[in-house]
């Protein structure tokens, strides 16, 4: 990942060199990226553009797996569905 360059073209200029010594990595460039700079983004040394405005001002959901330490030895269906 080439993150929060200054400019696409010194994060082209780095994935070039980078494509040239490891053709076979996966190059992403992210960081500041949007709708209107993407097309700049565009090149065969690039193969991923992450776009922050895809997750920005959106409501997020926590999950967790939390485990209780006093159910012993039941198994998950009998956690789940309450049985004895």
């Amino acid at each position: 990942m080439l993150d929060n360059y200054p400019t696409p073209e010194a994060l082209i200029t780095d994935a070039k060199q980078i494509k040239e010594l490891y053709p076979h990595i996966i190059i992403e460039a992210s960081g500041g990226i949007n709708k209107q700079t993407l097309g700049s983004y565009c090149s065969p040394y690039i193969d991923v553009v992450s776009l922050g405005a895809l997750t920005h001002g959106y409501s997020v959901t926590d999950y967790s797996l939390k485990i209780d330490k006093g159910l012993g030895s039941l198994s998950i269906d009998k956690v789940i569905h309450k049985k004895e």
